[in-house]
């Protein structure tokens, strides 16, 4: 997935994850990808996955604007001897990010 966009930049780091800009070669669309590792044998572990994404869909119905819709969800490859992949969400790209509203909040 990652020979199909250019990473430009990190534009955050929370919890949950890094997100970068990036730049999707075949139409020079800027997007959003958030990278998460999450271990799939870990029950808490695929239920914060599922609440990160259900969150970030409510969210963007009601504000598109603020929270971008998301695009794709992409999984890694697992590595041999663990339990834990890459998970790469791409979105559109925002105009802030949940740190910078609730500054301002």
């Amino acid at each position: 997935m990652m020979n199909k966009f250019r990473i430009d930049r990190a534009i955050g780091k929370g919890a949950t994850g890094t997100v970068v800009s990036a730049t999707q070669l075949k139409n020079n669309e800027e997007v959003a990808i958030k990278h998460l590792r999450v271990d799939f044998s870990n029950y808490y572990s695929l239920k914060k996955l599922v609440r990160e994404i259900k969150i970030h869909k409510f969210l963007s119905k009601g504000a598109p604007e603020l929270f971008p819709v998301l695009k794709k969800i992409k999984l890694g490859r697992m590595e041999e001897g663990t339990t834990e992949r890459d998970v790469f969400i791409v979105m559109e790209k925002g105009v802030c990010d949940v740190s910078q509203l609730l500054d301002k909040a």
